[in-house]
């Protein structure tokens, strides 16, 4: 992985000329993890930026593992890093990432899902890192390819492989479930975010089916 400080990006200045140019000359720190990551489906930095979360997979092995960001910045070795713990995702043996999310409010928690259609909500003990607390766990209808949770995360909802939208609990009780456009439950993959307006909750929906792509804005009934 390659990391780029923010004051060398924020000190890269963008003009007329360079603006096409492909920039080779800016400082980086390339890190390099264990073998057990082959394939990164998703990453992830908690709210407070402490914590780096990385789904991937090897060989139908899902896996989120959590490094500490401060141990990457200092790191100076070309070992390999760590993780300071790990959850597997799914059990199925054919199965792939697809989808993580930080929780916004709470920095210990996050919700990983896999097309074997596994979510679960994990909560990680910050002072122990290797304990954890399984919040939420559950398999749905079809594999959520998108996970957004509400700016107070008390809630999260999902998108799947079949253009439907889920609004769970963090314990991955449903609340409610929407179909994507002209109820049609195969319109295709979702992704999206949850937004804030006007005292109402919104998700952010793009829905992708063959080479069309098409937006919409979803109000959530229950506020949150």
């Amino acid at each position: 992985m390659v990391c780029f400080p923010t004051k060398t990006l924020l000190s890269y200045k963008v003009t007329r000329e360079n603006m096409n140019s492909e920039v080779t000359d800016l400082a980086v720190k390339s890190i390099s993890f264990a073998a057990e990551i082959s394939f990164i489906n998703d990453i992830g930095i908690n709210s407070d930026g402490t914590l780096l979360a990385i789904l991937h997979t090897k060989d139908n092995d899902v896996s989120v593992d959590v490094f500490s960001i401060k141990t990457i910045c200092g790191s100076t070795s070309t070992e390999p890093l760590k993780p300071i713990c790990k959850t597997r995702v799914g059990l199925s043996e054919s199965n792939q990432g697809s989808a993580l999310e930080w929780n916004p409010a709470f920095a210990d928690t996050f919700a990983a899902a896999s097309t074997d259609r596994t979510v679960l909500v994990v909560k990680i003990d910050i002072n122990n890192p290797s304990s954890q607390t399984l919040v939420g766990i559950g398999k749905f209808g079809a594999y959520t390819t998108a996970i957004s949770w509400s700016p107070k995360g008390k809630q999260l909802t999902v998108g799947d492989s079949l253009g439907k939208i889920v609004q769970l609990k963090p314990e991955l009780e449903v609340v409610r479930c929407q179909f994507g456009p002209e109820q049609n439950p195969s319109y295709g993959k979702v992704t999206g975010e949850v937004l804030k307006i006007k005292k109402q909750f919104y998700v952010f929906v793009v829905f992708n089916i063959y080479n069309s792509t098409l937006f919409f804005f979803v109000p959530l009934f229950k506020r949150f």
